[in-house]
């Protein structure tokens, strides 16, 4: 055992991937920061449909930076899953019935498609176990998020308590105000 400062440090065990097999886990399940909020953003749009949501609302009360949400919004739109109104009643709304949007498709629009494989698995998918288990697995992976809707999220949040906005009360944003410091005035974070 190596001795750090006076005390005798176990050894580790080596590795049992190599940096290949590491790079292989992180994406089949990996999802970034602008994955997460695209998600936070939509379930929000999704559990408050009533009305068209202003950009700044939206941002104020999931917590997401402006213009990181106008960047991904830009893109959703681009993709098809949101619709903008201007004018004054103007904001986002999703573009399907949140039983028609899932969250692969979220996924898909902003990283392409997360659960990507290289050429070099599928190539060796049907001659190596190991890329085979992997390539399998990143399509369970993908077959998972596909399964789930906002919608489902939605019902989710309901088994769980999470507030709706009552029907025509807009965000402190919405109604050009300063946010507020407590969060309990505008309904909850959205921790995901």
């Amino acid at each position: 055992m190596p001795v750090l400062s006076g005390r005798a440090e176990p050894r580790r065990a080596p590795a049992v991937l190599d940096s290949n097999d590491a790079r292989i886990h992180k994406r089949a399940v990996r999802l970034t920061s602008k994955g997460r909020y695209a998600v936070r953003a939509l379930f929000h749009l999704a559990y408050h449909p009533d009305e068209p949501a202003q950009m700044k609302a939206v941002a104020e009360q999931t917590r997401i930076p402006l213009r990181f949400l106008e960047q991904i919004f830009h893109e959703l739109k681009h993709a098809g899953l949101l619709v903008a109104k201007r004018g004054p009643r103007g904001g986002y709304r999703l573009a399907r019935a949140s039983s028609q949007i899932s969250l692969g498709d979220v996924v898909r629009a902003l990283e392409g498609s997360a659960f990507a494989l290289t050429r070099a698995e599928e190539r060796d998918r049907g001659r190596d176990p190991i890329a085979t288990t992997f390539v399998e697995l990143a399509h369970a992976v993908e077959r998972s998020f596909d399964a789930i809707s906002f919608a489902d999220v939605c019902r989710t949040a309901e088994r769980m308590g999470v507030p709706r906005r009552p029907r025509g009360s807009l965000s402190r944003a919405a109604r050009g105000e300063k946010p507020s410091a407590s969060r309990d005035e505008e309904g909850p974070e959205y921790a995901i």
